[in-house]
């Protein structure tokens, strides 16, 4: 099977948002007087929704991990969004997978328009057809409501592409297969753990599977 419609996540697998994410976190934790960890320990931000990662990570309560993602974003959202960049390659197989008839787009936890930002920052926009983020107001895991709505409006059969856990949950929740890049922040066993159908370790792999499709993989 060759696939019609190719989803991607943006953080970790489309841009590496590493040091804005890392410095917003420390900015939080230092602001609200939390207990500071190694930055290695921050990778676990990068995917995953802020609440969940503040909750889960740094073990906070629902209202506290609340607090810090406002105070997290009084850094992020004036910089640490910009502290950022496309991972090499990226643009060129964007291109190269709209030349060949794919339908692309963007499933990300992020909010909507700190996506579309980030995605028209760095030339990345024209190659999409949509972009789903978050939506605070569906009850539905973010990853796999953001998967869903693309799917409504996806061209033939889809998949995934994410470099976290949550990608490929997402992706397994709206039963579609899901590619697992490791480039970006995730391992493969956590890849493999929550039932990635493929892995790529580069970005060239990742093109190659995807023009190809399974059958060739």
């Amino acid at each position: 099977m060759t696939w019609n419609t190719v989803l991607f996540d943006l953080d970790g697998t489309l841009t590496n948002s590493g040091p804005g994410i890392f410095n917003a976190v420390e900015y939080a934790v230092s602001k609200l007087g939390l207990e500071p960890h190694e930055r290695d320990f921050y990778r676990g931000f990068i995917g995953p929704p802020l609440p969940w990662s503040f909750e889960n990570l740094l073990g906070l309560p629902p209202e506290e991990a609340a607090r810090a993602v406002e105070v997290f974003r009084e850094y992020y959202n004036d910089c640490g969004i910009w502290e950022n960049s496309p991972y090499d390659g990226i643009p060129e197989m964007l291109a190269q997978l709209r030349g060949s008839g794919k339908t692309l787009m963007v499933a990300s936890s992020k909010p909507q328009k700190q996506a579309e930002q980030v995605l028209a920052k760095f030339g990345l926009a024209q190659y999409m057809d949509y972009i789903s983020a978050a939506d605070p107001t569906d009850s539905r895991d973010q990853k796999a409501a953001a998967i869903a709505r693309c799917l409504e409006r996806a061209a033939g059969p889809a998949v995934m592409v994410g470099d976290r856990r949550h990608d490929i949950q997402g992706a397994k929740a709206n039963a579609i297969p899901a590619v697992g890049v490791l480039y970006g922040y995730g391992a493969r066993d956590e890849l493999e753990a929550a039932g990635a159908d493929y892995i790529a370790e580069t970005v060239e792999q990742l093109k190659n599977l995807l023009i190809k499709g399974d059958a060739q993989a």
